[in-house]
């Protein structure tokens, strides 16, 4: 008897253990985000990117009716970067045909692409989903240089 109710007593506590968060774990990414200008942001960790995005510079785009933020994405000839776009209210897209890209996300969605750095120059991007009535004025930039 004594040895079912340790049994049921560790396995209760196991399973309570493993089904709670961690505060520490959360992270707050309304500050990173309050900037519409991005120069610098956190280099690749994941190791399920693999090398590649070891030392890749990793910029997220938060996409919301109707901006983009930050709208403006700055980065150097040469430099290795992700573009991560994050679908933060509706569904929106996102083409760019001079550099390649053409990304659809959903909300709650996140598509991650290479940005093309090996020319310099400034590259507008708009909405390409039509999210509603200012769809028109979901833009941004992206500068190389």
């Amino acid at each position: 008897m004594k040895r079912s109710m340790f049994l049921a007593l560790a396995l209760g506590s196991l399973i309570l253990t493993a089904c709670s968060t961690s505060d520490s774990a959360m992270v707050d990414d309304e500050a990173s985000s309050a900037s519409s200008s991005v120069e610098a942001m956190m280099p690749a960790s994941s190791s399920s990117e693999g090398a590649m995005m070891e030392d890749a510079r990793v910029v997220r785009i938060e996409a919301s009716n109707w901006e983009f933020t930050p709208s403006t994405v700055s980065a150097k000839v040469g430099e290795k970067v992700k573009l991560e776009f994050v679908g933060v209210d509706g569904n929106h897209g996102v083409a760019v045909a001079d550099l390649g890209i053409d990304v659809n996300f959903d909300e709650g969605e996140t598509a991650t692409v290479d940005l093309p750095t090996d020319t310099a120059g400034t590259f507008p991007f708009r909405c390409n989903v039509f999210c509603g009535e200012g769809h028109r004025e979901m833009t941004g930039t992206i500068v190389i240089e």
